[in-house]
Order: structure tokens, then sequence, then C-alpha cells
């Protein structure tokens, strides 16, 4: 399932219309800075298990129960109809970080979605 198709199949779930995907600000551009210094200091064992620029996570919603599966990118890579979503970006701001198991809580103007991280797959380097 692709992000604009998860998108488009529920007006209770639009995420195009409901999450502003390129404008953070100063708060999550802090998180961003946070989360990446803490990649930075947790080495090998950090980078082995969260989501960091080029991890492609798998997702739950929690409220209509369907997955979604997403990259991370760096700036200018993203492009949501392609599940390419910028860590400089509310929801990649969020997902930065992320570990299996872990339970998110993704801000939106409708009052928010909650995720469920299923699998975080590391890049090839």
């Amino acid at each position: 399932m692709t992000l604009h198709k998860y998108a488009s199949e529920s007006s209770q779930a639009s995420f195009d219309h409901n999450i502003r995907w390129s404008m953070i600000g100063p708060k999550e551009l802090a998180m961003v800075v946070g989360k990446l210094d803490q990649l930075d200091h947790d080495g090998l064992r950090g980078l082995a298990r969260k989501a960091r620029i080029g991890s492609e996570l798998k997702l739950l919603d929690m409220e209509n129960d369907s997955f979604l599966e997403i990259k991370l990118t760096g700036h200018g890579e993203s492009e949501a109809r392609e599940n390419r979503i910028s860590i400089f970006s509310p929801i990649g701001s969020v997902l930065l970080c992320a570990e299996p198991g872990q339970v998110l809580s993704i801000p939106s103007y409708c009052g928010g979605y909650r995720l469920l991280v299923v699998e975080v797959k590391q890049p090839i380097e």
C-alpha cells in the first residue's frame, strides 16, 4: 500500500490534508537534531534497531488496522506519492529513531494518528 493510496482511501485518515508534509517549526527541528545526536552516541547498537535516513519502516495504523510502508529520506529526497518521507517533515521527525514495537503519535489537524512500528529495515551499506 502506498502513502498516496493510503491517504485517498479514507477521508478520516487523509494524511495529505491533515499533516503538514514539508513544514517543520523550531520544535520539530530541535527534535530532529537531538535524535540525530542520539543515533551518533548510540553507535552500532542504535543503528541496528532505530530508524534513520534510508530505513524502511512498516507501520500499523491503530485506528483502521491497515499497514503503511515508508522510507525515511534526507532533505530534498522526499516524495509522498512514493512513500519517501523526509526526516525534516513533521511525520519524519517523529519516525526518526523509532524502534519495532514502539507506538507513535503523529499530530494532525483533526487530532492525530497512532502508529505501531512493526518493522525497521536498515539500508544496505
